[in-house]
């Protein structure tokens, strides 16, 4: 990978633009967020392929690790983990979820299953959790 190297152009569009790491609203009123990145659907704005895929890899790098960091992750097999990792993506490292971690860690899938769809989690997106939790308590791909 070569070294990013900035023109001076770069330098004046990142000094005046600033450096923002959430979506603000512009001085016209568009969502915009990083270094003058538009956003806004209202103004033809969105990211782009290559940086949805950067920010997909860095976020799923972050679930990944605390997935790993479950006790008993590693003696699930690959559908588990898979859950796990998806689980970690959206909700963040299960801290507030004792029940659920300490089936987990039993290997008692269908009780982690149980405690997973008697959640908050699982009223805001009932399809995705039931979806999950039946792949958590069987092992299999649905």
């Amino acid at each position: 990978m070569q070294p990013v190297t900035h023109d001076l152009a770069h330098q004046l569009v990142s000094e005046e633009e600033g450096r923002i790491a959430h979506v603000y609203k512009d001085s016209e009123g568009f969502w915009t967020i990083g270094v003058g990145c538009l956003v806004d659907a209202r103004k033809g704005g969105g990211l782009c392929d290559e940086a949805i895929d950067v920010q997909l890899e860095h976020d799923m790098a972050l679930a990944r690790r605390r997935a790993a960091a479950l006790v008993g992750f590693d003696s699930c097999n690959d559908v588990r983990q898979a859950v796990l990792v998806s689980m970690c993506f959206q909700l963040g490292d299960l801290a507030g979820w004792p029940y659920f971690r300490s089936a987990l860690e039993r290997g008692e899938y269908a009780a982690a299953a149980a405690h997973g769809l008697d959640s908050l989690w699982a009223k805001q997106t009932p399809i995705r959790a039931q979806r999950q939790m039946n792949m958590l308590s069987t092992g299999i791909w649905q």
